[in-house]
């Protein structure tokens, strides 16, 4: 709190702090959180509740900065703790927006993604471009047991990113079998098209024939018979959409 110390004495509110007898610094650490922090400005004066306020919530403004660096350096312990003072994981870090959940799921910190999680984390607060947590971890390939973590906190599976791509798209387009795997079984959709081309599309042109079998098994019944016919009419140029139907 000293630099913003520095700042009231510049906007010359050094005088109600000394009128009012208080050693902030020391008491900052009992208002942990916001909640408490509110309690203790509203028996105060409308002075002391400036104050009060004021430092409380730089400190835990600061709280919030160090959660998100806890949760990059897969400090879980520290996340606990943060948590528990009250810090937000909804902060976004200036520059590109990520959560604290956004990084643990980046870097691959499995616990302390649970631990934000457990504690109500959003699972799909997404960066500035677009980009969530789970699509993060589908894009590292190797984190599929955070993957499956988000999944049962009911990421959303089939969300588009910037590009228009669900990470059924990019993981069938990167050859991710068991990525895939997942993925669908958790109900993504196989046939959701990007410029034209599905995943099982994808899989069927370029796929390992696993890949292409996984897929198939996901298709809505009919889905192959349906896609032929709209080729055909295609082809055509949509002849015969009108007429001869007994």
């Amino acid at each position: 709190a000293t630099s913003f110390l520095r700042r009231l004495l510049l906007l010359g509110i050094t005088t109600i702090v000394r009128s009012l007898d208080l050693d902030l610094p020391r008491a900052l650490p009992s208002l942990e959180n916001r909640a408490a922090c509110v309690r203790s400005a509203k028996a105060k004066s409308k002075a002391e509740q400036c104050v009060i306020l004021g430092f409380g919530y730089r400190h835990m403004a600061e709280n919030d900065a160090s959660l998100y660096s806890a949760a990059y350096h897969g400090n879980a312990a520290s996340v606990r703790r943060l948590l528990a003072r009250g810090a937000d994981y909804n902060w976004r870090h200036p520059h590109g927006g990520a959560t604290a959940l956004y990084v643990a799921c980046e870097f691959g910190h499995k616990e302390a993604a649970r631990v934000l999680l457990d504690a109500g984390a959003p699972v799909d607060l997404a960066r500035d471009d677009g980009a969530t947590p789970l699509s993060k971890a589908c894009q590292e390939g190797q984190r599929v047991d955070i993957v499956e973590m988000l999944l049962n906190k009911n990421a959303q599976v089939d969300r588009l990113d910037s590009n228009g791509m669900t990470v059924l798209w990019v993981a069938t387009h990167q050859g991710k079998l068991k990525l895939a795997e997942i993925l669908l079984k958790a109900g993504a959709d196989p046939t959701i098209k990007v410029q034209g081309w599905s995943a099982y599309d994808l899989a069927r042109k370029d796929g390992a024939p696993a890949l292409r079998k996984l897929l198939r098994e996901h298709l809505p019944p009919g889905y192959e018979e349906r896609e032929q016919r709209a080729q055909q009419q295609a082809a055509g140029g949509g002849t015969g959409t009108g007429g001869g139907g007994g």
